[in-house]
């Protein structure tokens, strides 16, 4: 048996030229990839306006599920009692931290800023208002 010998070709011209032939397909493949990308973005958009045109799709804006911590006038009314059951002003914080504790859970930042704006409702309602300031806190009571 003899052995099948390749005649001397210059290997490196060759996997140089194989080298660039495959980056040439890939970046053709890239291309066409981006191209389908535009493409079926393009037939969604004219689907949602056939749909949108016809009446065959009655669209509505999705409405975001209210992260709640208090049910409806539950915190004004925690911050009346509070109010009333300390018979004396009170500061922002202190309020919070005594409504927190009614409610056994922690006094967030986010808790406080409910608290913060129920006080400011409450007194746009005159139930309650604002009579000094301690430090950078305001002082509340009941009207």
């Amino acid at each position: 048996m003899t052995a099948f010998v390749l005649p001397s070709v210059n290997n490196d011209n060759l996997i140089s030229a194989l080298a660039a032939k495959k980056e040439e397909i890939n970046s053709q493949i890239s291309s066409l990839k981006a191209q389908i990308m535009r493409l079926t973005g393009g037939l969604s958009h004219i689907d949602a306006t056939i749909n949108l045109l016809s009446g065959a799709d009655n669209i509505k804006a999705a409405k975001a599920k209210p992260n709640r911590i208090f049910k409806p006038s539950e915190c004004k009314t925690a911050i009346l009692d509070t109010l009333r059951k300390s018979g004396s002003k009170m500061d922002t914080k202190s309020i919070a931290i005594a409504v927190a504790k009614t409610k056994s859970i922690d006094s967030t930042p986010s808790f406080q800023n409910a608290i913060v704006g129920c006080l400011r409702t409450l007194e746009g309602r005159n139930l309650v208002k604002v009579v000094g300031k301690e430090g950078t806190m305001y002082l509340w009571e009941i009207v």
